[in-house]
């Protein structure tokens, strides 16, 4: 079960029942037997065996590209055409696709060096903005810097002056 979290959809609930898969057929739901066909015990070595991480990781991928297509569809509402609306949209549609795109990267490296300059810190204000994990916020302005948008730092020492050379961000012009 999904529910919403701040600005992303969380697992906070999982049903778990045993099941028989037919012989040769994968085709879902899977065939649940009753309990005079002798059902599977689910014991805690059988739960400890789950991979947790990787179906809820899986079941995620599922419904990000569900997401995507929906969020795809919702671009071309009439009522969905304002500049606000159409970049919440796509930056919905970008989230789970482990790429930010330039637009995505501009974003949080502005986010970013707008944090630094006024005195907080910035990785966290970058995880706020978007409603994500420190950890997922450090792995986007890594790419920002590795792209250009912010410059190259020493590890822990935050940083936000464009270096020479490096990409332009939204309404900056190159020096």
């Amino acid at each position: 079960m999904w529910a919403p979290v701040g600005d992303r959809n969380e697992c906070v609930g999982l049903e778990i029942r045993s099941y028989r898969e037919r012989e040769g057929d994968r085709a879902w739901p899977p065939e649940l037997p009753t309990w005079d066909q002798g059902p599977a015990v689910l014991t805690t070595t059988t739960l400890r065996g789950l991979p947790f991480a990787s179906i809820v990781a899986e079941l995620r991928r599922e419904m990000l590209t569900q997401d995507a297509d929906f969020y795809d569809w919702l671009a071309h509402q009439p009522e969905y055409q304002s500049e606000a609306d159409q970049a919440k949209l796509r930056r919905l549609r970008s989230r789970g696709s482990g790429r930010q795109s330039a637009a995505a990267l501009t974003e949080v490296a502005q986010v970013y060096r707008h944090a630094w300059e006024t005195g907080q810190p910035p990785t966290r204000a970058v995880a706020e903005h978007f409603t994500i994990s420190q950890s997922a916020a450090a792995k986007r302005v890594s790419r920002a810097r590795q792209a250009g948008y912010l410059p190259l730092t020493t590890r822990g020492k935050p940083g936000a002056r464009r270096q020479e050379g490096a990409a332009p961000t939204e309404g900056e012009e190159l020096r």
